[in-house]
């Protein structure tokens, strides 16, 4: 990634202590990385066990008077979490209701700590929230949300599954039955048969249950959709948010791997094992397990087939590129999902990214996408935070697609509009660099791996090499043993609520150790 906005841009490469290190650092973690590849060429890490989902697992076997063992396994995780001083509030009111050690709040004050999640999800986060609080005897019946009039229909199809079982468990949980519909019955128990959502959210998965089990009860929906999610359950007793994100775990490995020189033969595999698993309409989901294609799967897919053979897999990336363009909407930003779903910041970047290298096919969309992506960036910096909780992670996503532009393309004044987008990120980065070299998720965090990553990219996207420089110290500082790095998550489902691939902290190091050149 090539800096053009030279009045920012510092002078050389990146000139720091123990640059020697550096390269040591990169080939320890180069060897790690490579390991987590199978044999099929795909990276399949389990996630990390979560709350809720344990909490939902843990309360729909009791109701059901399933799996005993299973029972104790999971409640023995809820109590390790509860002991957690830093949990999430939301862990902290989660963890002891399901353990029967409920303390009935009121609603605001319940989902006080959604208000620091300022995102154009957050009315319908309260009423998801809520009612899970509501089904856990956290907030009294009378605060439930009314889901009644809520409209499931042309979401994702996790997102639909959710907000059906929702309004059903909502129903029941107000005294109000008789709101469920005839289509709201069929709906669930069509789409549970289907086993459509059952390896690739099971947070939905969960919640549809027991709706289902509301519905029906004793029903061999519930029992058997029960027995798939044992089959699931992590070594410390709990339940993942999803099985896997193999996919996107893969794309951006390999992206990572490719870019530091990993052997042919394992690029090959791994694009070859990605190829695959694109879909019939030219897009990629996290997962092999799901069915719906998404914008930043697809962008990530891309990236690295272009970057390791693009003659190779010519007509998977145009198949890819095409997919994006037929999702961009009226105003300039792509979704992540649907066409006509709100536009997000990282989605535009990711299809920029994709798109860039064709202007001559793509310039068309290509241009009003830029300009979403500046009118999105706030005067502080800052976008938007998206799939991720750390902030950096958008502006490193919208730094790289204003490096992709070829030269030449760009007229004066999206010129100057970048020019005063880098100026404000730079600024931020300034700001907000923590005194160990680091940056964490938001200004005033402790530093992390992953932010410091995405902090170290955005700097070399500007040219600002001495700032990454700092972050790169903090990395080689917090190098474990064994060539790997542990960072805190940031990526979130059902946002904001953070899930864990630990494998990501290590592929986004490479990427920002990268930016040394060599060494």
């Amino acid at each position: 990634m090539t800096a053009r906005v030279s009045e920012l841009s510092d002078p050389g490469l990146l000139a720091i202590p123990r640059r020697r290190h550096i390269g040591q650092t990169r080939e320890d973690l180069l060897a790690h990385l490579m390991n987590h590849v199978d044999d099929d060429g795909g990276i399949h890490e389990k996630c990390g066990s979560r709350v809720l989902e344990s909490a939902l697992m843990l309360t729909l076997l009791h109701r059901e008077n399933l799996f005993p063992d299973v029972r104790r396994g999971l409640a023995g995780y809820l109590r390790r979490a509860s002991l957690i001083r830093d949990a999430a509030p939301f862990d902290r009111m989660l963890a002891p209701a399901a353990l029967g050690r409920p303390t009935v709040l009121p609603f605001n004050e319940a989902l006080a700590w959604l208000d620091e999640y300022d995102h154009f999800t957050a009315v319908r986060k309260r009423r998801v929230f809520g009612s899970v609080l509501g089904l856990l005897g956290v907030v009294a019946p009378e605060d439930i949300p009314d889901l009644s009039a809520v409209r499931y229909r042309g979401m994702a199809p996790w997102v639909e599954l959710c907000l059906c079982a929702l309004k059903v468990i909502n129903a029941y949980g107000r005294g109000t039955p008789h709101q469920v519909s005839d289509e709201d019955r069929v709906f669930l128990f069509d789409r549970l048969a289907d086993n459509l959502a059952a390896g690739c959210h099971l947070t939905s998965y969960l919640l549809a249950l027991y709706a289902c089990g509301l519905l029906r009860s004793g029903s061999s929906v519930v029992r058997d959709g029960a027995a798939q999610l044992v089959q699931l359950r992590s070594a410390d007793g709990g339940m993942p948010f999803v099985p896997e994100m193999e996919i996107f775990c893969t794309a951006t490995a390999g992206l990572a791997l490719v870019r530091a020189g990993a052997p042919r033969a394992l690029m090959t595999r791994m694009a070859d094992f990605l190829v695959a698993l694109q879909s019939a309409d030219g897009g990629w989901a996290f997962t092999a397990t799901s069915r719906q294609s998404d914008v930043d799967d697809t962008a990530y897919c891309v990236e690295f087939l272009r970057e390791f053979e693009p003659v190779r897999y010519a007509v998977s990336i145009r198949a890819a590129q095409d997919f994006l363009v037929s999702l961009v909407n009226a105003d300039g930003g792509f979704p992540t999902f649907q066409r006509g779903h709100q536009s997000e910041v990282t989605m535009t970047a990711g299809a920029v990214i994709a798109l860039a290298p064709r202007w001559d096919r793509y310039g068309a969309v290509i241009g009003p996408a830029l300009d979403y992506l500046l009118d999105a960036q706030r005067e502080d910096g800052a976008f938007e935070r998206s799939w991720s909780l750390s902030e950096a992670d958008a502006m490193f996503r919208a730094a790289h697609a204003a490096q992709a532009i070829p030269p030449g393309r760009l007229d004066q004044r999206l010129q100057d509009r970048i020019s005063l987008a880098a100026t404000r990120s730079v600024g931020y980065l300034e700001r907000t660099h923590n005194s160990d070299g680091g940056w964490g998720q938001r200004a005033g965090d402790a530093s992390d791996v992953l932010s410091t990553s995405y902090s170290v990219l955005t700097a070399a996207c500007w040219g600002r090499h001495q700032l990454g420089a700092k972050g790169l110290q903090y990395l080689m500082d917090v190098q474990e043993p064994g060539g790997g790095f542990t960072s805190i998550p940031d990526q979130c489902a059902p946002r904001p609520l953070p899930y864990d691939f630990p494998v990501l902290a290590d592929v986004y190091a490479l990427m920002a150790l990268g930016v040394t050149g060599g060494a």
